[in-house]
């Protein structure tokens, strides 16, 4: 067994090697590289950015009554916000507001809208019983939203590499050579899939680095864990997780589907279809569920594994899904164990 063990990782790594060296793979991953580099540059997530007054008018608020809810605070909170949002507020006689922020601040609708952002925050630590933590969430709340759609690159480019890593032998006869080889039919299968999974992996690292930017744009860094809850239409979240875990949660869960439709990909051509057959298989097994079902949660609810391309929706009821997580990890094995009674079964080596 632990002979097996080594030729298939050996094995894996001629079929990376292979992918890299000999169908210039590398070029794949740099232009992923380079696309998931210039969408993190220009991301749209900073038009929605306020202005640099805006925000910090935004930071003086959040600094001003504390980063955790008091109750103290309430009646003080509660009255300013009335002042500001009313009719006749002029932010001349706000004596809230500092006088070096106030001569930047270019009218009251800014005020008003820094307000709202704030009392938002504040809102939700007062009436939600998972947090008391007052904080700006924007960056996560975008970041999240990263998740709610397919990232169409990242399940495109996989698709590509899967399709190249699993044909990589056939029409050149080399495939039926190594077939005919000690152990070789159980040995390159796995090897093949393992090598997908990395690269899989690989793809998913990049996308996420890509993803970063997002929480930055805010000056929030990815190791500022904050309760769930505090991200918008995200407090019915029945689970004490923070926003750390929910990124690792919805990369797991990407990977999974990446993994999930790579493996339709496979089974078509090891089932001696083409390179082309597969990769269009593995984009009906991603696309066309989502445009059906992705319907006041349906696509969630639905226990399929390509749901998790897009889990977004798994996080505000992350508990209520264990029977989807349970199919799918099922699924995906059983497709495993199809793939090895198919590509074992052949003619007798000549």
């Amino acid at each position: 067994m632990y002979d097996i063990m080594i030729n298939v990782l050996r094995q894996t790594a001629y079929e990376l090697m292979k992918f890299f060296k000999i169908k210039n793979g590398f070029i794949l991953i740099i232009l992923f590289i380079l696309v998931n580099a210039a969408c993190a540059l220009n991301n749209n997530v900073k038009s929605s950015k306020y202005s640099d007054e805006e925000e910090a008018l935004l930071k003086f608020y959040y600094e001003k009554w504390g980063d955790t809810y008091d109750s103290a605070n309430d009646t003080m909170i509660n009255l300013y916000y009335s002042m500001v949002t009313s009719d006749d507020y002029d932010i001349e006689t706000d004596t809230v507001i500092p006088e070096n922020i106030r001569e930047q601040i270019i009218d009251e609708k800014e005020v008003k809208d820094m307000m709202a952002v704030y009392y938002s925050s504040y809102n939700i630590a007062k009436n939600n019983e998972h947090t008391n933590v007052i904080v700006d969430s924007r960056g996560w709340n975008y970041l999240f939203i990263e998740y709610k759609n397919i990232n169409m690159l990242l399940c495109i480019m996989t698709l590509i590499i899967s399709s190249i890593i699993f044909s990589a032998d056939k029409g050149k006869g080399i495939e039926d050579i190594v077939k005919c080889t000690r152990n070789g039919k159980r040995k390159l299968l796995p090897a093949k899939i393992i090598a997908v999974i990395i690269m899989i992996i690989l793809l998913e690292m990049i996308r996420t680095a890509a993803l970063f930017p997002v929480i930055n744009t805010y000056g929030i860094s990815y190791f500022s864990d904050i309760p769930i809850q505090n991200v918008n239409y995200m407090q019915e979240t029945a689970v004490n997780i923070g926003t750390r875990q929910a990124v690792e949660f919805l990369i797991l869960c990407e990977i999974a589907g990446l993994i999930y439709v790579s493996l339709i990909t496979g089974i078509i051509i090891i089932s001696n279809y083409g390179k082309a057959e597969g990769f269009i298989c593995g984009i009906i097994a991603a696309y066309v569920p989502f445009f059906l079902l992705n319907k006041n949660n349906g696509y969630t609810k639905a226990a399929l594994p390509s749901a998790f391309l897009a889990p977004y929706n798994f996080l505000s009821e992350i508990n209520m899904y264990r029977l989807q997580y349970i199919l799918t990890a099922v699924i995906i094995i059983g497709i495993m164990f199809i793939m090895e009674a198919v590509y074992t079964h052949e003619k007798s080596c000549s």
